[in-house]
């Protein structure tokens, strides 16, 4: 295994070096990180044909403990009695005192909203232990529990979150010997009530010395403006309701093009990043930033370059209004920089760093956009555990979630 490490927030990647009887073909996904804490990491293989990759009993997972010393990487043992196999969201912490031996913790749901099995594997033991849980809660929070989490990130030492980034977190200390669930609800967003789609196209969470943080990036829509040419106006009976005086001239189609019943049409016009935070014990989310895309400043000639056709004539300066940005990506360090991929031709995609309190364009790099997003990308501060040479580093790293041949 090789990590191929660049610095952040540029993303790093890295390859899986199998057996010689091993193609490319025969596995079902590529090797994919799914949780990193710390110095650990855990992968996920499948090995399979790809039209059985839904088969959980293919996945085989293994933790890679990271050492300036001796690296090792260890595999886990297929977890039994799991209601279902195919949904697995793994997740691994080093024991509070003694970092060489690691906890897995795996929360499945069950048909049961409400529901679950917590399944933990110790490595000093070697054995899965399923524990069946209930999140105790009023029948509305249970109408509104997550039905798939989208991420999972630690909340401490202890202590692991599941995240539906449309509804909430389901926090568990894992440790525990006698754990309990809790629900964390997420701010409902206002544009999609219904909660439909993937949300990590526009929302992220992530957890820094105590507090959780939320970012939400909300794309504004506009009708399309009608053609003002007189060829393409015509006037109708719900004209009647604000003129004295319909024209003849007015009553004839210039343009039949106004008969196709059509879904209205709408131009982009711009967006707007909202985060808010919370303690992990509180019962409310606090406001952090709202900040428009006509109130970023992008003042540095250099991201002009990188990124052209930036200038706004008519505002006369140069603005990402023009930009339709996605996967707002938090830092794990905290601060006020949201990561973002801006919309543009395959290939030339780039990655924007946004302070959203001096609300400026902090960084603008190069991104390889050709095979994955960057919610496919993991943040974590493990190349720091690395056995590698001093390099500048950033707030937080971005490694690649799945290998490349």
């Amino acid at each position: 295994m090789t990590f191929f490490l660049a610095d952040p927030p540029v993303v790093s990647y890295f390859c899986v070096h199998g057996s010689p009887e091993l193609k490319r073909g025969d596995y079902s996904l590529e090797p994919r990180v799914v949780f990193s804490e710390k110095h650990l990491v855990l992968l996920r293989f499948a090995i399979g044909p790809r039209s059985t990759v839904h088969n959980g009993n293919l996945s085989e997972y293994f933790a890679y403990r990271a050492s300036h010393d001796k690296p090792s990487l260890r595999r886990i043992p297929t977890a039994t009695r799991r209601p279902d196999k195919a949904r697995s969201y793994p997740a691994i912490l080093p024991f509070a005192d003694d970092d060489d031996n690691f906890l897995v913790a795996d929360l499945a749901l069950t048909p049961t909203l409400g529901d679950y099995v917590l399944h933990t594997f110790s490595s000093k033991t070697n054995k899965w232990i399923a524990k069946p849980l209930q999140l105790q809660a009023s029948p509305a929070v249970i109408g509104d529990l997550p039905s798939l989490p989208h991420k999972v990130i630690a909340l401490g030492a202890d202590t692991i979150g599941w995240i539906d980034l449309w509804r909430g977190i389901v926090v568990c200390n894992v440790f525990d010997p006698d754990p309990v669930l809790r629900f964390i609800p997420l701010p409902k967003p206002g544009f999609n009530l219904l909660r439909e789609g993937d949300p990590r196209p526009c929302r992220d969470v992530a957890f820094h010395d105590g507090f959780i943080k939320f970012v939400e990036v909300e794309h504004f829509e506009r009708p399309a403006s009608p053609d003002s040419d007189d060829e393409t106006n015509f006037k109708t009976t719900a004209d009647l309701d604000d003129e004295d005086v319909i024209n003849d001239s007015q009553l004839y189609f210039k343009n039949y093009g106004h008969l196709v019943e059509d879904e209205p049409s709408y131009v982009s016009d711009g967006w707007k990043i909202r985060t808010c935070h919370r303690h992990a014990s509180w019962d409310h989310w606090r406001k952090g930033h709202s900040v428009h895309v006509d109130d970023i400043s992008v003042n540095n000639p250099m991201h002009h370059m990188v990124l052209p056709g930036l200038w706004d004539g008519g505002a006369r300066k140069y603005t990402l209004r023009s930009l339709t940005t996605v996967c707002p990506t938090l830092t794990i360090h905290g601060g006020d920089v949201v990561y973002l991929i801006p919309m543009v031709e395959v290939g030339k995609g780039c990655l924007l760093g946004v302070d959203l309190g001096r609300k400026t364009v902090e960084l603008v790099e190069p991104f390889s956009d050709g095979r994955f997003g960057l919610h496919l990308a993991l943040a974590c501060t493990f190349s720091g555990y690395l056995n590698t040479t001093p390099r500048h580093v950033f707030s937080s790293d971005f490694v690649r979630l799945f290998s490349v041949p």
